[in-house]
């Protein structure tokens, strides 16, 4: 209870150094303004002043934040929604198609440039020369041998006994090939 008590004591004597100081201000206020008569408020009507202004700062900054975060205000024209919805759908039926990522890209610039759809751009004379230039290059590079080479078939008709190398493995085995070719040619 004696420690409650002193806890009380010490916050009044806390609010009494505050209220004094406040008093003070108000005092040197009407030194200040000499002959202007103020008038007196009690502790609990400027407790009370202290904290609505200490609310309206808030309230203020609160609004100047929102003002900020707020966007422009002015509804959007249903032109600009009509704009941006057929960019969406114009950009989703590009990414669709089955075109490489630089050839889109044409596509897009194209559309945008001559301020037409995609479908248009993709049916003009220069998209399709850039489809067809590319198409070229990917035939090109698919026809490179691939890894399923045959060997080829010696002909032992027209070779010599001599045209063998008999120090290596390769040489002697097509060697006995060649004996083989030769025994059954001859019988």
């Amino acid at each position: 209870m004696e420690n409650e008590n002193e806890n009380l004591d010490s916050l009044n004597e806390i609010e009494d150094t505050e209220n004094v100081n406040e008093e003070e201000s108000v005092e040197g206020e009407s030194e200040e303004t000499e002959g202007e008569d103020k008038p007196k408020y009690t502790e609990n009507e400027k407790k009370l002043y202290a904290r609505a202004k200490k609310a309206e700062a808030e309230a203020k900054s609160m609004k100047e934040q929102l003002a900020k975060n707020k966007p422009t205000g002015k509804p959007t024209p249903v032109g600009d929604i009509d704009k941006l919805l057929d960019a969406k759908l114009e950009k989703r039926e590009l990414d669709n198609l089955d075109l490489s990522d630089e050839l889109k890209k044409q596509v897009s610039t194209y559309a945008k440039v001559n301020n037409v759809n995609i479908k248009k751009a993709l049916s003009s004379d220069y998209i399709s020369f850039l489809k067809e230039k590319e198409e070229k290059e990917e035939k090109i590079n698919n026809a490179s041998l691939g890894s399923n080479r045959k060997s080829v078939k010696k002909d032992y008709a027209n070779m010599k006994s001599t045209d063998f190398d008999l120090r290596t493995p390769e040489g002697k085995a097509d060697f006995a090939k060649y004996e083989d070719y030769l025994r059954k040619e001859l019988g």
